[in-house]
């Protein structure tokens, strides 16, 4: 018998971010008998199809998106189509009180938990800007640490996209049965050549181009990144792709006037730049599972990131190097011994691009089926049900 999972995702699915993700693990068809029909509030034409239910029609949309209503009806819709479903599989951003709602209902809640838990963000996010002579500038409160504790105490499992999102749930007391450990991947339709492509050897007669791609923050430890560029000495570039946030313009001034590092606040292609780039760093101090990083391996490009840089897919010593993005003197020495060894970033780069082949969205999403098919199963089998 099919199993019918109702999954959502509340903002309007453009097929980028998150909303990427989402839509490339709730696919259409799976190699298991799981059917995912993903409602949203709405979304761009070119991502409409067989299992994509729009919560908002098109006539009334620009009318509810200008009252800010898209989240509440997309959650009523939801509600009210969760009775022809098996299960409720949830992404950020619904209400703590329609999660209530659905647990009332009797259905098996599976929660998506794209970051690490929002207590251990916060605690990290404080320190840095203070480190830095700042107040902290995010979003995150105490109210919203609580509300998530009890999403996970509503929830009967709770993807985690990689090991330390899992660790982050567990040290704020979630039990370990419910922290299921998944990833998440890359998209070959988005990159058609690259899939059974070795990755050439890169050019030596440039600059040795370092790359960072996503926005570029202080949670993504960009500041340190530039800083170990700048100790490092090379006669290189560093590239950073993505908005900037105005306290990296703030604390990193000086070095942003560097010819050597030049930001590029919007890119149409990305994939031109992983191919002109010898390196790509990532030293983020939390991340879920960085879709940057998959894609970077794709394209044959050795890694040195962080531990949250490197999310579920990079290998220490076999893909790149992972290095705490505190250990300065690490990442400069990694740096300096990549910047003058092509043979080596060759190798590494080969063994990326082969690691991302197993990671590509097809195969991750029927992981993902297969795991919800198996936990479910197993909790309806349970005599504690």
């Amino acid at each position: 018998m099919m199993l019918r999972v109702l999954s959502s995702y509340l903002t309007y699915a453009s097929n980028r971010a998150i909303s990427h993700i989402f839509l490339s693990l709730c696919r259409p068809e799976v190699e298991v008998p799981v059917q995912f029909t993903c409602l949203v509030s709405s979304c761009d034409p070119n991502v409409e199809r067989s299992n994509v239910v729009k919560a908002i029609p098109n006539l009334i949309r620009p009318f509810v998106f200008r009252l800010r209503a898209n989240d509440a009806m997309t959650e009523w819709r939801y509600l009210q189509a969760l009775k022809h479903f098996d299960a409720a599989y949830l992404w950020p951003g619904f209400s703590l009180a329609t999660i209530r709602k659905v647990k009332s209902k009797g259905k098996p809640i599976l929660i998506e938990r794209i970051n690490c838990f929002t207590g251990f963000t916060k605690s990290v996010m404080n320190n840095e800007y203070i480190r830095l002579g700042l107040g902290p500038r995010h979003p995150t409160t105490d109210q919203t640490v609580q509300d998530e504790l009890e999403e996970t105490k509503l929830a009967d499992f709770i993807f985690c996209p990689s090991p330390h999102v899992r660790s982050s749930f567990l040290d704020a007391g979630v039990p370990a049965e419910k922290l299921l450990l998944s990833s998440y991947g890359w998209c070959p339709s988005r990159f058609p050549d690259l899939l059974h492509q070795s990755p050439a050897p890169k050019a030596v007669d440039r600059p040795f181009t370092i790359l960072f791609v996503g926005t570029v923050c202080v949670r993504k430890g960009a500041h340190l990144l530039m800083d170990a560029y700048v100790r490092s000495g090379i006669k290189g570039k560093l590239i950073l792709c993505g908005e900037m946030e105005p306290a990296i313009a703030e604390v990193c001034q000086d070095w942003l006037r560097r010819p050597d590092i030049i930001h590029q606040p919007y890119v149409n292609n990305i994939s031109t730049f992983y191919q002109d780039a010898d390196l790509f760093a990532f030293p983020s101090l939390e991340e879920g599972s960085p879709l940057v990083s998959y894609e970077a391996m794709a394209h044959g490009l050795p890694m040195l990131v962080s531990p949250m840089g490197g999310g579920e897919i990079v290998r220490d010593g076999v893909d790149g190097f992972i290095r705490s993005e505190f250990d300065r003197d690490a990442w400069v020495e990694i740096i300096q011994k990549l910047a003058a060894s092509p043979d080596l970033r060759h190798q590494l780069g080969r063994n990326a691009s082969q690691r991302a082949a197993e990671f590509t969205y097809e195969k991750v999403a029927n992981q993902r089926a297969r795991m919800i098919l198996e936990h479910l199963t197993d909790s309806a089998t349970s005599p504690s049900v």
